[in-house]
């Protein structure tokens, strides 16, 4: 879908996006979840970063309009999931949250805005993604001469009894591993770092890539 957004400079607000405030807490709050590397690299921070919330706030509301939500449970889960595959306690993630000056509240919001999105994306963005093989033909028959050769790379993580996966994992804790890669991405890491972090052998030592 189309969407529109503008800067605007009042004190409280710093952007709209179809209607949808991004304030200048949402900003701070973004930008405290950004490594240092890609904060050094970036030429243009607050626009990006207001790209980037618009963004999420535009599915954010498709996920309302479908009523996709996360109760408290569910968010509990998670972040106990997290705490176990990164060896810590609520404490200790709590002090390093305090160090980043980030609270355990707004931690737990990024979990709930994570799963969210991922059942927005997985029940009703992809089942809606239909390619015919004529149509691809077609396309590819037109464009040729002007498409580019792009290398493609994903991150993987199987579970018990799934076919071919060789590891003792739970669907749980894959995904909270898939979740994990997906924060990494999300804060602007390499994608090929992310996927020789998190995936499963053999893509890990191909770093994702499929070609």
């Amino acid at each position: 879908g189309f969407f529109v957004w503008k800067y605007i400079t009042t004190k409280d607000d710093v952007a709209y996006v179809n209607g949808i405030p991004i304030t200048q807490g949402d900003l701070e709050v973004e930008l405290q979840t950004l490594s240092p590397e890609v904060i050094a690299q970036s030429t243009d921070l607050q626009k990006q970063t207001v790209e980037r919330i618009a963004s999420k706030k535009l599915l954010m509301a498709q996920a309302e309009k479908y009523s996709i939500m996360k109760n408290d449970a569910e968010i509990d889960k998670e972040v106990y999931l997290f705490l176990i595959e990164n060896n810590l306690t609520k404490e200790a993630l709590i002090d390093q949250l305090t160090k980043k000056n980030k609270t355990y509240e707004q931690f737990r919001g990024i979990v709930r805005e994570q799963l969210v999105l991922n059942d927005l994306l997985t029940k009703i963005i992809l089942p809606r993604v239909v390619l015919h093989e004529d149509e691809m033909m077609q396309f590819y028959e037109k464009n040729n001469a002007s498409l580019k050769q792009i290398k493609v790379s994903h991150v993987l993580v199987c579970y018990q009894g799934k076919k071919l996966c060789m590891t003792n994992a739970t669907k749980d804790q894959a995904r909270a591993q898939i979740n994990k890669a997906l924060t990494g991405i999300n804060q602007g890491n390499d994608f090929y770092s992310v996927s020789r972090k998190y995936s499963d052998p053999p893509t890990a030592q191909q770093e994702g890539k499929l070609g």
